[in-house]
């Protein structure tokens, strides 16, 4: 079924495409489903879950978040994370794999493959636990922002615990202004929709302490750099992360 939608709207946990009928002069949503990093132009939408909603009332209710076409796959991704974090039931299943985005050609370049980066949703939620709680203390901002944090890395390193894994540090920062590191797993076997899919798995994502040392340690493992990044990282963490230790580390990236 084609339907050409006039606008986009979230509702609580759930993504919808909105036409107005003007015979009912009612707006109907139609719920999206299995669209992040698929084409947006075939839609996949969920005929049972259809709302009619007067046009005079769906315009005031302050609950429904409007937006455009091209935030369309960011908002379904957020409202995914969310239900994932908020909500336990059965459209939260356990063995969908957070989709989160294609690698870029810098992370292919240094080992992933062309998989979409994926995560467990039981990772999801201890991330964004406090520290105290046994989480990471991820803030759900950087789990909304990881595919634009992925695009543009400060420093990539081989994973100095398994051969096969990278570490990319994002230009991002935890709860106790520590730089966010994630660890991905290329050519790794995930699930959606009961079905196996190849994924570069993100099998961790932190906050790094002692972070200018841990570098320092390691600077044989770096495989990239980007100095832009890193001079605005080093302004979200006030430190300085090349260090007169390191300093040459950035040189011997460029």
């Amino acid at each position: 079924m084609e339907i050409k939608y006039s606008e986009w709207a979230k509702i609580n946990y759930d993504v919808y495409g909105v036409f107005f009928d003007k015979n009912t002069d009612c707006a109907v949503l139609f719920k999206l489903t299995n669209l992040i990093n698929t084409n947006t132009h075939n839609l996949n939408p969920s005929l049972v879950d259809k709302i009619f909603i007067p046009k005079n009332e769906y315009n005031n209710r302050k609950d429904i978040e409007k937006f455009d076409l091209i935030q369309l796959k960011q908002k379904i991704y957020e409202a995914e994370i969310d239900r994932i974090i908020d909500v336990k039931d059965s459209l939260s299943n356990e063995s969908n794999y957070l989709k989160i985005c294609k690698p870029t050609e810098t992370l292919k370049q240094v080992g992933l493959d062309d998989n979409l980066i994926t995560m467990k949703r039981g990772k999801v939620r201890i991330c964004c636990k406090d520290k105290e709680q046994g989480g990471h203390g991820i803030n759900r901002q950087t789990l909304y922002n990881l595919p634009k944090l992925f695009e543009n890395p400060a420093i990539i390193m081989k994973s100095q615990k398994d051969e096969k894994s990278i570490i990319v540090f994002l230009n991002d920062i935890d709860n106790e202004k520590n730089p966010i590191m994630a660890s991905i797993k290329p050519d790794e076997k995930g699930t959606y929709d009961f079905e196996q899919i190849d994924t570069n798995l993100l099998t961790s994502i932190y906050g790094r302490e002692n972070f200018s040392k841990f570098l320092n340690d390691n600077k044989d493992k770096i495989l990239f750099t980007d100095e832009l990044v890193i001079k605005d990282l080093e302004v979200k963490t006030s430190m300085k992360i090349f260090n007169k230790e390191n300093e040459n580390l950035l040189e011997q990236q460029q």
